[in-house]
């Protein structure tokens, strides 16, 4: 609808296939024709990312997905938290996946008080919304984690801190669990997904992004949003240090260490022969090693693409991503 009303769609498109904004009979129209595979729906029916890059580049200018999965809920220009969530989420533009809550629900003195900074909770500010975002994403797979609903969980109680989470947990099960524990837990998946997602292609600079409309264009009442693009990458800075990764997005040899994360080199290495040590240019420490033996590496860098994935192992060197 969108690309109808500015003229965008291909000229082979027939008249009826290109509905007005609201139409609510071109909305089932077009719902029934991607179900069954006919006229636009064949095209639409790809998804939003597909579907823009064959249209045109003016299409995949105002396609809204991140990663392919089409943004839901939530305006991103006009909140800085959620704008950041969507951008790093590991499967694309999905709130629940990163569920930022906090930026719209806590008054300014929780913000302070957590985050140091009241502004950190004001959806229009950008500032500690790095810190405000590893909180969510590492709450967020804490609670997928645990099979729970985040909307009762964040939305309605919105403690943000896992304590009734953790006494559930030890209910059900019979065993101990603390806040601080889940926490790990959480912080554990979140690195976890990542190096899974840098091992299958994932370039960070490129793919934690927004689509570039979110920069350009205000709403229907002429308000412009807050977002800019400079806004938008000194938050994804902030979020990568904060999570203990480069400033490619990729996490760093000391974070993986602290969380007992393997290497993909270390396994590569334990597999090809898992009684002798790693051959030079490998990882040569053993897996899961003790905080007290220090970091793998101190300077550790995934080079994602069609080859098997590796580290760079030089130490206290952080390189770019190279392909």
């Amino acid at each position: 609808m969108d690309l109808s009303e500015r003229g965008m769609l291909p000229d082979e498109w027939a008249a009826g296939d290109r509905p007005a904004w609201g139409d609510p009979v071109a909305m089932e129209r077009l719902i029934r024709q991607i179900a069954a595979s006919e006229g636009p729906g064949k095209l639409l029916g790809k998804g939003v990312r597909r579907a823009a890059a064959q249209i045109g580049e003016k299409a995949r200018r105002r396609a809204p997905h991140v990663k392919g999965l089409e943004l839901s809920g939530y305006h991103p220009g006009y909140m800085m938290g959620t704008a950041l969530g969507y951008a790093v989420s590991s499967r694309g533009g999905d709130f629940n996946n990163l569920y930022a809550a906090m930026e719209y629900s806590w008054p300014a003195a929780q913000g302070a008080a957590v985050f140091g900074s009241p502004a950190s909770v004001d959806c229009r500010s950008a500032e500690k919304k790095g810190d405000v975002i590893r909180r969510a994403a590492i709450l967020s797979c804490a609670l997928d984690s645990l099979g729970l609903c985040k909307v009762p969980a964040l939305s309605l109680v919105g403690d943000f801190d896992l304590e009734n989470e953790a006494k559930l947990a030890g209910a059900v099960t019979g065993k101990p669990f603390t806040a601080e524990a889940l926490l790990a837990v959480g912080e554990r998946i979140v690195n976890l997904e990542r190096v899974f997602n840098l091992e299958h292609g994932l370039d960070p600079l490129r793919d934690d992004c927004l689509p570039e409309v979110f920069y350009a264009e205000g709403s229907d009442s002429g308000e412009r949003p807050v977002l800019t693009r400079q806004t938008f990458e000194k938050m994804r800075a902030e979020f990568y240090s904060a999570m203990g990764w480069d400033r490619c997005g990729i996490p760093r040899g000391e974070t993986l260490c602290r969380l007992e994360i393997p290497l993909p080199a270390q396994k590569d290495a334990e597999r090809k022969s898992p009684t002798e040590p790693a051959t030079a240019g490998r990882a040569g420490k053993p897996r899961n090693p003790s905080p007290a033996a220090g970091p793998v590496v101190a300077g550790a860098a995934i080079r994602p693409g069609r080859d098997p994935v590796t580290f760079d192992l030089e130490p206290n060197r952080t390189r770019r991503l190279k392909r």
